[in-house]
């Protein structure tokens, strides 16, 4: 469908690729349907940033961004098979063996304070540390103050 939309481009003399990656449309049509948490924290951001340049204290962008990461994605057969919960799209694109090593996962964070409070909100949203061998530990020193609650959403 790709290669027939190009053709129609060029025969209309409009934008086209002389040359289609097929491994890179074959990806994108694969896992366009799906949400990884820590990409969408990435765009949100962007967009986040580019909606303060807007209002006059930057200059927002006037170029393309190009962000590609088929490259994490595992080699050879996977089992990308669904488990009617959370961590499909996750699932779906890493395949399951990732997803229960992410789980297993032990680990130890110093500090719940903003950046804190969004690392675990985001290590629940993937599951790291949420499977049956997996531990997250969290310590912090710091008093909690009323002027931080809207980034420490954690505590009320």
């Amino acid at each position: 469908m790709a290669k027939a939309i190009n053709e129609d481009a060029k025969a209309k003399e409009q934008h086209f690729c002389d040359e289609l990656d097929d491994m890179c449309i074959r990806n994108s049509a694969q896992f366009a349907s799906c949400s990884l948490v820590p990409q969408c924290a990435f765009f949100g951001g962007i967009v986040a940033q580019e909606i303060v340049k807007y209002t006059g204290k930057y200059s927002p962008l006037r170029q393309w961004l190009h962000y590609e990461i088929f490259d994490i994605l595992p080699e050879g057969q996977v089992n990308r098979e669904p488990m009617n919960c959370r961590y499909d799209d996750q699932i779906k694109v890493l395949g399951r063996e990732v997803q229960e090593k992410l789980g297993n996962v032990n680990t130890f964070m110093v500090g719940a304070g903003a950046l804190g409070c969004e690392y675990i909100k985001a290590f629940a949203l993937m599951g790291l540390g949420c499977g049956p061998n997996g531990k997250v530990h969290c310590t912090d020193n710091d008093n909690i103050e009323v002027s931080n609650l809207n980034r420490q959403f954690l505590f009320r």
